[in-house]
């Protein structure tokens, strides 16, 4: 289910470890939350789990490289009926070289 269709997801709780790009987090509660892209959008949106955490009281998170749960971790998903990709249609994009 969801092979080819970008999925939401969160993920709510006590996590045993979480590693960001900015920094690591053990034994901290918070949520995670973000997109498993399907392959054929790698190029669009990178591939896999895409996700950010944000801690309970809202004063640290980041972007997730990996993470190890605990053992009450609630999780919510849903698949998402359209992807729509828009651009800017300013100069500035235009002129860009992409």
């Amino acid at each position: 289910m969801g092979r080819n269709t970008p999925m939401s997801f969160s993920a709510k709780g006590a996590f045993k470890s979480i590693t960001t790009e900015q920094k690591s987090f053990e034994g901290v509660k918070g949520t995670i939350f973000g997109f498993v892209i399907p392959s054929w959008q790698k190029d669009v949106s990178g591939q896999g789990l895409v996700c950010c955490f944000l801690s309970e009281d809202k004063t640290a998170g980041g972007r997730v490289k990996a993470f190890e749960t605990g053992d009450a971790v609630e999780v919510d998903w849903a698949k998402c009926g359209r992807f729509h990709l828009g651009f800017p249609q300013d100069d500035e994009y235009e002129e860009l070289k992409i």
